[in-house]
């Protein structure tokens, strides 16, 4: 057995149904591999390693720019 199985389609299948549905834990002990092996892939599928929308904060302070200061030639 390899070091690192490769992930068969019936595996990326379940990923998919369940990325954002289903925590990474849960995930992780159904597939029998580590959590990181699924953000990995998950990476690979989604671009994404958040199982969630990303938050989003304000900026405290505007941000500052040059032509707003006059400095811009």
């Amino acid at each position: 057995m390899a070091r690192f199985p490769k992930w068969q389609d019936d595996e990326r299948r379940l990923l998919g149904h369940s990325w954002g549905r289903v925590p990474i834990e849960a995930i992780a002990h159904q597939l029998g591999r580590s959590e990181n092996a699924i953000r990995q892939e998950a990476y690979k599928l989604f671009g994404t390693t958040l199982d969630r929308e990303p938050i989003r904060r304000r900026r405290k302070q505007p941000r500052v720019r040059f032509y707003s200061l006059g400095l811009a030639d």
